[in-house]
């Protein structure tokens, strides 16, 4: 049955059967087809679902591929934005004592010495970039955890794919690096949302309360990350 389908739609799909699930959905990706389908049913069933959302799950195909932006090109002088600032990309030819962020300018070197000790230039910048996200969160994280008053264990980065932020019940906070690529008020809005949950761990009216008393305009600012969320990227 699955076979099947996935040379119908040229799509790898995933069925997932719950016994606490009382529905069926469908979830779209740009490179897989994902159903989440209660257990009391046929396997036959489930494929007729799919079926009769065929133009809804090529349509959201079509749109998730628009939407997959591709990786850029690390040449020099490339322009990059993190945290609402423009910074330049150059790429030295001459070793350099270590790749850094310094001004408004990302310093790495295609130097065969460099490279040796540092790795590829893709390999310098995401490195750069990732310790530059986690000091502007651990950051923004302490600052906002003083104005609400409340405490957090730890700050870490992962490198997510479909979630921005986690936090857990010992007060964990985990944020995908590439939020760095966002505006500082998105930025802002998602360390707030995940030191709400320290208060609410939960998404009730509570917690959205607790979100928009120190994020007014949250709901703007989560539209935007919804809806600008895949351009976040190199």
């Amino acid at each position: 049955m699955l076979d099947n389908l996935q040379e119908y739609f040229e799509t790898p799909i995933e069925i997932v059967f719950s016994k606490k699930r009382k529905t069926i959905s469908i979830q779209v990706k740009p490179d897989s087809i994902r159903v989440l389908s209660t257990y009391w049913i046929s396997k036959n069933s489930v494929r007729e679902f799919i079926l009769k959302n065929e133009s809804w799950i090529r349509k959201k195909l079509a749109d998730q591929k628009l939407r997959v932006k591709p990786v850029t090109n690390l040449v020099n002088n490339e322009k990059l934005t993190l945290c609402g600032k423009n910074y330049t990309l150059k790429v030295n030819s001459e070793p350099i004592k270590e790749p850094e962020i310094r001004s408004e300018t990302i310093i790495i070197s295609n130097n065969f010495k460099t490279r040796k000790t540092f790795g590829s230039i893709e390999s310098q910048i995401l490195k750069l970039l990732k310790d530059f996200s986690f000091r502007i969160l651990q950051k923004k994280t302490f600052e906002f955890s003083q104005i609400m008053n409340v405490r957090y264990n730890s700050v870490k980065i992962k490198n997510y794919k479909s979630r921005w932020g986690s936090c857990s019940s010992k007060g964990d906070i985990s944020f995908n690096w590439k939020i760095i690529f966002a505006p500082e008020n998105i930025i802002e809005y998602l360390v707030v949302h995940e030191l709400s949950h320290l208060i609410h761990f939960n998404h009730s009216k509570l917690f959205w309360n607790k979100v928009e008393e120190f994020q007014y305009n949250y709901k703007e600012n989560r539209k935007w990350l919804k809806e600008n969320g895949y351009k976040l990227d190199l």
